[in-house]
């Protein structure tokens, strides 16, 4: 399906699903140039610690040739914030180095997993009121850097907003019918084609989540997991991701309201909020249709919601 395709050279490549690989072939490997080296097998990659000159480094190896090509967007996203940002506050992973283990691509980068998620603090810490602010104004200052990460996507369009729509377009054509018909998710869609031609173009994290996101140095964001950075994308996608996220994955409705109204008071327009919001609630029907027993009410309750927006 489209939805999960990427361009690798003149072909079309699956990123979804990973595979195991021989976690002491890659060993040898890599201890050609670095030490200590500590690898577990991901769902989507292979992932680590390994050391060079006394300097300790995280790895990402992709297990399929398409994950790699997905892979590619998080060096360039690395690189490129690093390159633009100069904010103490707002921290992504520097990039070291990449290569490949036979046709699988890898990047190793600083390790920022050190310090606690801040999806971990939602029960003993109330987050929003901790975090708030700053989630919000981190999505933003993403916004407002000069970067430039093509999209490398199956679905081509020059147009941003026209991307936006036939990108969430693949997504609810990879749904079940029968899912798409009980939930009325089409009603979703209709709320994107409408409102797409609002947006500006804006940069974007794309996997913009509370489990991405670690507390640094007690004062600080680190964001990591940028693979799905791009320069065509439409504002307000990453604050969108987060609240729907809290909502359906955190089971925090509450949390995610609270932001919503957080964007309304800082004059975020509530019709682009939510035609992006029904971009991210068809997202979210998608992931629990890969489920073997999927409970789609989560996305329901989080679908009403936006309808009601």
């Amino acid at each position: 399906m489209d939805a999960f395709k990427i361009k690798g050279g003149n072909r079309l490549l699956d990123y979804r699903i990973g595979k195991p690989l021989d976690l002491t072939r890659i060993n040898e490997f890599l201890s050609k140039k670095y030490k200590n080296i500590k690898l577990r097998q991901g769902g989507r990659h292979i992932l680590g610690t390994l050391e060079n000159n006394y300097q300790s480094y995280f790895i990402k190896l992709a297990t399929t040739v398409g994950i790699g090509e997905r892979l590619k967007s998080e060096k360039l996203w690395c690189e490129q914030f690093n390159k633009w940002s100069m904010n103490d506050y707002y921290i992504v992973p520097n990039f070291y180095d990449d290569g490949y283990v036979d046709d699988l691509y890898y990047i190793v980068i600083s390790n920022l997993t050190s310090g606690p998620e801040i999806a971990s603090l939602n029960g003993e810490v109330n987050f929003i009121k901790q975090y708030m602010d700053q989630v919000i104004s981190f999505s933003e200052y993403i916004q407002g850097l000069p970067l430039d990460i093509p999209v490398n996507d199956a679905v081509e369009n020059p147009n941003h907003q026209k991307w936006f729509v036939e990108k969430t377009r693949s997504w609810l054509d990879a749904i079940p019918r029968e899912i798409i018909e009980e939930f009325e998710i089409k009603k979703l869609f209709n709320i994107i084609e409408e409102g797409a031609s609002s947006l500006d173009k804006k940069p974007r994290h794309g996997d913009f989540t509370p489990w991405h996101m670690m507390i640094y140095d007690e004062k600080a964001i680190a964001l990591i997991d940028g693979e799905h950075a791009h320069s065509h994308g439409v504002e307000y996608y990453d604050v969108c991701y987060f609240i729907q996220r809290v909502h359906s994955i955190l089971g925090k409705p509450e949390h995610a309201r609270t932001l919503y109204d957080e964007l309304l008071k800082r004059g975020y327009d509530k019709q682009k909020l939510k035609t992006v919001l029904a971009s991210r609630a068809i997202g979210g029907f998608l992931d629990e249709s890969f489920k073997t027993n999927g409970d789609y009410q989560s996305e329901n309750d989080f679908k009403n919601w936006v309808l009601k927006l």
